[in-house]
Parts: structure tokens; sequence; C-alpha cells
């Protein structure tokens, strides 16, 4: 073999290389999440051409010009070869974005007991430091569901070594925790949900820094999936839906469906006219709480019996069928919003924020000028949480939280977010929790690129009378909202247009009248 027949065959093996590369290339991007379906025969004709052009130079280049086509033909190889890697891991931190909940449920149930600090500084409570809880008074109230509070105090006997504990049922967490700080009983049994609601009562702003966690039992229940109806089979990307979005009121690493939810917000979307309603609900509407007897309750608390349980709620005061959800906490908020390198608002009127972020994140304060302003992670997350240097209170909350979350979709919606889409996704894994999988979300966002255009957002920010009265999950008064019975009306009926298919325009919710609703 000559030496120029050898130089020929290493062109034509690395064009082969070329060839091979093209259509394992071609069926990886075809197949890709967010693959622009009306490109396909852009990009099947792009690797054709390129694949034609390199074999017929490959076979036909004269002796001296063979070394060069082989480099070429090795270079685009090594091209085709990372993007056929890189697409399947790109697609893997899409798919990741978002975590889907299985059909099962945690429960954390605390003992709590009164730390070194508060037994030292209270003599007149305690004779001595050294107290044997096994051996103490267990309390717990009524709320708490009580089978799984019998198997929290059936575990916590068996680690106690006790054949059983001797336990006290107080009427309501204000009695539980009176008993707890009077030494009136040793052991306080709680869900931990309560910790953040406990926080809020004038008395026990100071809980957590006052007692620590003697034991914990974690429970693992099943959650029954609603049974899916013949029409909610096709992709979200043909049909009107709705879906609640939700901000849990907690500080933890984990996100969970269980819990309150002190952002509430239902989306109503159309994709096929491109219009998406956001409805802001008062965290405290009051509402009726299927779990806790059907009785009244604060809506952000019905969320501390599992997601069901709110979305229940929800579907009775609004007589629709909301079935899916997508929660996120104020840790995952301010990475969201950092991730994407911050938002612009235009933000209504001046205030200054006092809001805590919460957890790790020191509380700060900052001043927010009327008109646009651009916003940070942290600078976001106090400007959705303040409500206190507010005149209307938890409804302008409601109104910054609507402004902010709208400016994310546009964000998210932009051209401009294509050039950090890398960054931007390792920033985003397993921010979202729902019950939608991502293949269902990434449908959605495929037909938008596929299909283009802009959306338009109708926006109504739910009001109604504040009051006083007993809650379920206190056994007690508390502060809540009678939602107005027209505005309640009035978004059922815009609702029910846009799940009908219907294009519905920006209207003037009902004025806030004397008149309240109760489901």
């Amino acid at each position: 073999m000559t030496h120029k027949k050898r130089k020929m065959k290493i062109a034509v093996i690395s064009w082969l290389a070329v060839l091979i590369l093209s259509i394992v290339l071609f069926f990886i991007a075809r197949g890709f999440i967010v693959f622009p379906k009306q490109y396909t025969w852009h990009l099947a004709g792009a690797l054709a051409a390129l694949a034609l052009l390199t074999g017929v130079l490959s076979f036909l280049i004269k002796k001296g010009k063979s070394a060069v086509m082989t480099v070429i033909n090795v270079i685009l190889s090594l091209c085709m070869a990372a993007g056929s890697i890189y697409l399947p891991i790109l697609q893997k931190q899409m798919v990741d974005v978002f975590e889907k909940q299985d059909n099962t449920e945690e429960i954390v149930i605390n003992a709590y007991v009164m730390n070194e600090e508060y037994i030292t500084a209270h003599p007149e409570l305690y004779t001595t430091s050294e107290i044997s809880y096994a051996d103490g008074i267990f309390l717990t109230e009524a709320g708490l569901d009580p089978e799984e509070t019998q198997e929290a105090l059936q575990q916590l006997a068996v680690k106690m070594e006790r054949p059983s504990l001797n336990v006290v049922e107080k009427e309501t967490i204000d009695d539980a925790l009176a008993a707890l700080y009077a030494n009136e009983g040793q052991v306080l049994l709680i869900d931990e949900t309560q910790i953040d609601m406990i926080e809020e009562m004038e008395g026990y702003e100071a809980f957590s820094s006052q007692t620590k966690i003697l034991d914990s039992v974690t429970q693992v229940i099943e959650v029954e999936p609603e049974p899916v109806k013949e029409e909610d089979t096709r992709p979200l990307s043909e049909r009107p839906f709705q879906i609640f979005l939700g901000g849990a009121d907690t500080r933890a690493n984990k996100l969970s469906s269980r819990g309150r939810k002190d952002v509430d917000i239902i989306l109503t979307v159309n994709p096929l006219t491109k219009q998406i309603m956001l409805t802001t609900i008062p965290r405290d509407f009051y509402v009726r709480d299927k779990a806790l007897g059907n009785r009244f309750d604060k809506l952000t608390h019905t969320g501390n019996h599992g997601m069901g349980n709110m979305l229940n709620a929800l579907n009775n005061l609004f007589e629709t069928d909301l079935r899916h959800w997508m929660v996120v906490n104020f840790r995952t908020f301010k990475n969201i919003i950092d991730a994407l390198g911050g938002v612009d608002v235009d933000n209504p009127y001046a205030f200054h924020s006092t809001a805590d972020t919460g957890g790790n994140m020191n509380s700060q304060n900052y001043s927010f000028k009327k008109g646009k302003i651009h916003l940070s992670g942290d600078q976001a997350l106090a400007y959705v949480r303040e409500r206190h240097n507010l005149k209307n209170g938890d409804f302008g909350r409601n109104e910054h939280q609507m402004i902010v979350i709208k400016a994310v979709i546009n964000k998210l919606t932009s051209s401009a977010i294509l050039s950090k889409a890398g960054s931007v996704l390792n920033s985003l894994q397993k921010q979202f929790l729902t019950d939608l999988s991502s293949e269902d979300i990434w449908s959605l966002i495929n037909a938008q690129i596929n299909t283009g255009g802009s959306w338009s957002f109708i926006t109504y920010h739910l009001s109604g009378r504040p009051t006083s009265a007993v809650t379920a999950s206190a056994n007690a008064p508390r502060s809540v909202v009678y939602p107005y019975k027209q505005q309640i009306f009035f978004v059922r009926e815009q609702m029910q247009k846009m799940l009908n298919g219907e294009n519905v325009t920006q209207e003037t919710m009902p004025s806030d009248n004397k008149e309240y609703y109760l489901p």
C-alpha cells in the first residue's frame, strides 16, 4: 500500500466518524426535551450537507491536502461527540430543576423541653436542673391527629424504655404551651410544622431559643393520588389548567408539601390563548379545614395536614377542581432570584422593609423607592415578606408577591436568559417541589418555544374583612380574614371562563364592601 493510499484511507476513516456522529447528534438533539420541532429538517439538512461536503472532500482531496482534511474531520467529530455528551447532561439538569412529590408525606413530631438556660433562669419553677423526662408529663393538644400522636408516643416510650408515658392532653395549643412554660408538664409533643405558628403567638416569639428537641419521631404516610380524569391525559400545552403556587413558611433546606403556605396563588393557564390569570389569596382567609372536622381555619394552616387538604379548602371556596401544585420556600426563592441575576419590578409605592429573611440569612433593612427597581435575591425576599410597614398589611404583601412572580416569569421566558442557561440551571436544581413530572412542565415550555409569542397576565388580589375568630388548628381565637362574597363569585366566574377556553380580559374586581363570605 502506497503512502498516498494510506493517507487517503485515514481521511476516509475520519470522515466515517463524522458521518456516524452526525447521525448520533441528530437523534440526540431531536429527542432533547426543549428542541424546537420546526427546526428538525433544518438540523437534518445542515448535518447532511456537512457530512456530504466533508465526504466528497475526503475522497477527492489531493495527496498534499489529505492530512488537512483528516484534521478537519477529527475536529468536527470531537465537536459532535461533545454535543452528543453535553445535551443529555443539560437535559438532566433541566429535569432536576423540578422535584416530583411521590405518593408519601413525612410527618415529623418533635418532643420539646425547656432548655438549660431557661431552667436556670427560673428557679421558682425548677428545684433541680436534672429532670427525668421519661417519668415526666407529656403534653399533647387536641389539634394533633390522634393516630399520629399515639404512634409518636408509642415510639418514644420504646426509646425511653417505658411501657407507657404519662400523657395529659390539652384542649388548645395555647393551654399546652402555658403548661410547658409553667412546668405543669415537662415535654410538649407537637408537629414541627406548628413552630412558625407558635412563634407568631404573643409571649412565645422566642420559643425556639427557649426550648430544645428532646427527641423526634418521623412517620411516613401514604397519600392517596387523585384519580386522573380523561381530559387530564392530554399534555398541559393542549388544554387550560390550574396550578396552586405555594410559598412555604419555612427556612428548612428540604422542601415539603406539608406545612403553612404564606404565599397562596392560583395560576389559571390557557396555553392556547397564551393567558395566565394569577389570583392571590390572603393566607388568613377563613376556610373549612377537612382534616380538622371541616371546621373553619386559616387557609395557611390547612397546609399543615398536607397539600391535598389545602387544595380541598381552595376547591370548596372557588368551586373548581384544582389538582396540581408547586411549592418553593424562602431559601429556594432567594436562590431562584439570584440564579436569574435578579429581577426588575415596577414598585407602585415607596416603603421600608424590616422583614426577617429567615434562617441563615440575616435580617436586613431595605428602602424600596417608587418606580422601576432591581431586586437581588435578599432584596426580593424582603420585598415579598414585608407587611408590618405597609398601610394595607398582608393585602399589600400579596400585591408585592404577585409583582415579583410576574417579573420572574418574564425573566424566564426572555431571550436574555439563554446566554446563562447553564449557570441558571445549576442554581435551580431541586428548587421546586411539585406533583407534576418534569416532562409535563418542560413539554409546556417546549410548546412555547415551538409556537413563540408573548403571554398576557391578568391579576386579581383578593381581600376581605379582618377580624378574630376561633380556628380549628388552635382551638382558640386568632386573626382571620372573612372573604368578600362578591369577589369570590367574580373570581370563580373568571376562572371558569378560562377553563372553558374563553379569551378573558382584565376587569375591575368588585370593591371591598361589607359583605363577607363563609364557604
